[in-house]
């Protein structure tokens, strides 16, 4: 028996990879023509975990979806057909280690593609936000999606903004006296100059998880939609109704997409350990 190797080209976002692999000359593609060219089924698998963890972090969520199922598919197989064609004493020759591996490999595929199937349902059947009361968005506090995440000065800065804006409010109510409610959408300079230091010294000191950078976006879009709300008139209560119900929208979806994010970065990790070891 021949092997021959072939050198493909898989194109993953913008980049192009190139693989080699080695492949029987015969049809079929089973367990033992693999080992006959010395490629062992734990690596092929790992060949084909790694272009889905490409494919997941260049975005192509559909084709990394194909390709975690793949690598389950073939796991599956090259087990069964090992466990159906050898002796017991040959199975045992085969090292214990390698294949505790290659089910795991398989465990963090299928949880994976598990991940991609509940984000799709969710995205699709987003909850009936009209059929109940919105909540009073402008006397409660937004949701504290970053609980979970350590305490950090970043976590202070997020509040700097509707402060600064409640504190020009204040200022020019208290100085003007022809001043109304009417809610200015520009900050002062010195007010914005200091936002954009703080900014700017939290993103040199660490970089943000996917759910602290939601956290902050629906930070400003609460700040914005109070602005918005300020400068409405006591009389439109139907547009204060869809923007709350926008709001609370636009929030919910940063959070799922971020939520997916972390579980993306936290999945490839856990795959590069596994990998590495």
């Amino acid at each position: 028996m021949t092997c021959t190797r072939r050198r493909t080209k898989r194109k993953v976002g913008a980049k192009e990879l190139v693989v080699e692999e080695e492949e029987a000359a015969t049809a079929g593609g089973n367990m033992s023509s693999v080992a006959d060219c010395g490629v062992k089924p734990l690596q092929t698998a790992m060949k084909m975990a790694k272009a889905a963890i490409q494919c997941d972090g260049g975005g192509e969520h559909k084709e990394a979806y194909c390709e975690y199922l793949r690598t389950i598919n073939y796991i599956s197989h090259a087990l069964l057909e090992d466990a159906a064609t050898q002796s017991v004493a040959a199975s045992e020759e085969l090292a214990a280690v390698e294949v505790e591996r290659m089910l795991t490999l398989a465990e963090q595929c299928l949880e994976r593609a598990r991940s991609f199937v509940e984000e799709k349902k969710k995205s699709a059947d987003p909850p009936d936000l009209s059929a109940s009361d919105p909540p009073d968005l402008s006397a409660s506090d937004p949701p504290d999606i970053s609980a979970s995440a350590p305490a950090s000065s970043g976590a202070h800065r997020t509040t700097v903004l509707p402060l600064a804006i409640a504190a020009h409010t204040e200022q020019r109510e208290g100085t003007d006296p022809t001043a109304t409610s009417e809610l200015s959408p520009f900050l002062p300079p010195e007010i914005f100059q200091r936002l954009q230091t703080e900014e700017s010294r939290d993103a040199t000191k660490k970089e943000l998880t996917p759910i602290e950078q939601a956290s902050r976006l629906n930070q400003k879009l609460k700040a914005n939609y109070e602005a918005r709300l300020a400068r409405l008139a006591p009389g439109q209560a139907s547009q204060k109704t869809s923007l709350k119900l926008s709001l609370q929208r636009q929030m919910m979806e940063n959070l799922i997409i971020a939520k997916a994010r972390q579980d993306a970065v936290s999945f490839c990790r856990q795959l590069v350990s596994l990998l590495v070891d």
